[in-house]
């Protein structure tokens, strides 16, 4: 290091170390060629009055001041005009000798007067004698340093102008907590909050209510911070409350130190390309169902030709054959034909070929009717309820085959309910927005009535929900079941210009929505609120098991049967307008109301319904049944089935004949 200059003040070593301590002498050449070494560093002393005394080749390189031009030069000499003026040369030197120590980040000035971030050190230097005898100066040019600041700083700042000029994306941070600390003007016009609305409020601020209640949130950032990436398409709600369909993509942000900051989450709405793919997946999934009802339709036209070449030979055999076991044999086929049949009436409904015969409908009324069926297809664990909309439209329908695709519906549900629930069956009038009516198909938009069949059964994962309706799939085991339920009912909707929709998650249950449009004109009076394909049958008895082997054996000889327990619950269907072709009474039953008392009530709302009694008891006994019944058939308990079919198959074809328009 160079020696001391002119007016170095005496006990100034040169290339003393700057400090509060002493430094011995015999070291200041080891100093000087240490301190003449550092050339990253301007290393220089000063005497008590501010003087350069010494200069090492740092300092020279720093300030482009050669040592001699240096040496016995005040320290202002590197001072900037203004930090002079304010006399920070001398602060500094004050501050160092009281606190022994000050350091400062200011500009300095070089020899060709370009200036240089600098960071300067001042230490107070202590002779032998323990007093302050100068000062040391180090001083470190932090330049480059401070480009790359601002060159961070700028590429910051272009970063965030580019985020904030980017209008198609979503692009916000998060905290640990999923609190929102930053918004783009993407995020802005996807979602509809401002800045100032949405920072500092949650993300699960645009979930779903039922991702809220599902915790989404809270799953997707957990995933981010473990796998280092999260992403997912998903429905999303903006600040009106309209939802959009979104690709979202959460990434962790770490230090350098590798602990979690927060999150980057950036979101795209997606919603036009979504709804292209499911036009896409419908117009797929029609064509496939269109297929396949084609060949549905073809194999049932020859099945339908080979059971009725089965039954035809049969019958022969029947006929020609003497021998008993022939004839049961015979039977046993018959009744496998009848299956055969209505496997085949399920699938030419599916293709759309099966004969409709619509009619002005009130639904309300129609479900009311066979409210009783529905009652029994349930079991004893499943509750159902009905929510029926009393303003409800009319509509056009095969009577017959609705309550068909309502049954189906009803038991499928009840088969997804292995631990009991509600059934609950809803009519509503809605109107189809032209998305809405293209999203069911090949609907037309306007208003609709749908019945729904919800349940709280198991559900359905997402890629059973989607085969649903296709003829023959069926998570059910071999043998117990056809697969055909969904798709009679599908094919029911197609053929009234309805359509199916079915929403399911699994352990959440099932909604089943059967859409029909709404029809023009009033129905009439309740009078024809029932398919008349069968005769119905008005059967009244209060012991249940009696009740149930009499309705099994007369549906299964192709009668309609309304059960009830008791008087009171047959004259309510009575009232109601339900069309009935004959009333099947006990005579003896509780409430105090027999089956005479019922016999005569049900008469005088109907003068020309038949009316069948009986009774375990012989007909003199009973002394109800006076002179006015006398011609009012009777039949005694225990009674054989095919002796009551019979009958009634007598009862029933005389009321046809005596209706008006009949031969």
């Amino acid at each position: 290091m160079s020696h001391q200059g002119p007016g170095q003040p005496p006990g100034v070593q040169p290339g003393t170390q700057p400090a509060t301590l002493p430094v011995s002498v015999d070291k200041t050449g080891t100093l000087d060629a240490l301190l003449d070494s550092v050339r990253d560093h301007a290393i220089f002393s000063l005497n008590l009055a501010g003087t350069i005394t010494d200069w090492n080749a740092g300092a020279e390189r720093l300030t482009g001041y050669a040592a001699h031009e240096a040496i016995g030069q005040p320290v202002a000499l590197l001072y900037t005009p203004r930090d002079v003026a304010d006399e920070r040369p001398a602060l500094a030197l004050e501050l160092a000798r009281e606190d022994g120590r000050f350091e400062e980040e200011a500009w300095r000035v070089r020899k060709d007067s370009t200036r240089f971030r600098a960071q300067a050190t001042v230490a107070r230097i202590i002779g032998h004698d323990g007093a302050i005898s100068g000062y040391g100066v180090v001083v470190r040019d932090l330049s480059e340093q401070m480009q790359r600041a601002e060159a961070l700083h700028q590429s910051h700042e272009l970063f965030r102008s580019f985020i904030d000029s980017v209008v198609d994306y979503a692009v916000y941070t998060l905290d640990l907590h999923g609190m929102i600390t930053s918004w783009n003007a993407g995020a802005e016009r996807i979602k509809g909050y401002t800045a100032a609305e949405i920072v500092g409020r949650h993300l699960s601020t645009f979930c779903t209510e039922a991702d809220r209640r599902a915790g989404e949130a809270e799953r997707a950032l957990a995933e981010a911070a473990t796998v280092g990436h999260f992403s997912a398409e998903c429905w999303r709600v903006r600040k009106d409350g309209s939802q959009f369909r979104a690709s979202i993509v959460i990434n962790p942000v770490f230090s350098s130190d590798g602990d979690l900051l927060g999150f980057v989450k950036i979101t795209r709405d997606i919603t036009e390309r979504y709804a292209l793919d499911q036009a896409r997946e419908r117009a797929q999934q029609a064509q496939k169902m269109e297929a396949i009802g084609h060949l549905t339709a073809g194999v049932a036209h020859d099945f339908n030709n080979l059971l009725t070449t089965i039954a035809g030979s049969v019958d022969l055999m029947g006929r020609y054959s003497g021998d008993a076991r022939v004839a049961r044999l015979a039977e046993t086929v018959h009744h496998a034909i009848e299956r055969g049949q209505k496997l085949n009436a399920q699938l030419l409904t599916f293709a759309g070929r099966q004969r409709q015969r619509p009619v002005l409908t009130d639904l309300n009324g129609l479900i009311r009717v066979f409210e009783t069926l529905l009652d029994r297809a349930v079991s004893d664990a499943v509750t159902l309820r009905l929510d029926l909309d009393p303003q409800l439209d009319p509509v056009m329908v095969d009577q017959g085959q609705f309550q068909s695709a309502v049954l189906n519906l009803v038991v499928n549900a009840r088969e997804a309910m292995t631990q009991g629930g509600t059934l609950t069956i809803e009519t509503r009038n809605i109107t189809l927005s032209g998305d809405q009516a293209a999203a069911l198909g090949e609907l037309v938009a306007g208003p609709h009535v749908v019945v729904a069949v919800r349940d709280t059964g198991i559900g359905m994962s997402e890629t059973v929900r989607q085969r649903a309706v296709e003829p023959f799939f069926s998570t059910k085991p071999p043998g117990l079941g056809s697969g055909l339920g969904l798709s009679q009912v599908h094919g029911f909707a197609r053929q009234s210009a309805g359509g199916l929709e079915i929403e399911s998650r699994e352990n959440e249950g099932t909604i089943v929505r059967l859409l029909l449009p709404r029809a023009s004109v009033q129905p009439k009076p309740a009078d024809a609120v029932l398919a008349r394909d069968r005769p119905a049958i008005l059967l009244v008895e209060d012991d249940p098991e009696v009740r149930e082997i009499a309705t099994e054996a007369l549906e299964g000889s192709g009668y309609q049967v309304f059960a009830a327990e008791d008087a009171h619950q047959a004259l309510s269907i009575l009232q109601r307008g339900v069309p009935i072709d004959a009333l099947f009474t006990d005579v003896v039953m509780p409430h105090g109301v027999d089956g005479v008392e019922l016999a005569n009530q049900a008469r005088a709302l109907r003068p020309d319904l038949p009316v069948l009694l009986a009774s375990g008891y012989a007909r003199e006994t009973l002394r109800t049944l006076d002179a006015a019944h006398e011609d009012t058939p009777f039949i005694a308990k225990p009674y054989r089935m095919a002796e009551l079919q019979k009958i009634l198959h007598r009862l029933t074809q005389r009321s046809a004949a005596e209706e008006p328009g009949q031969a």
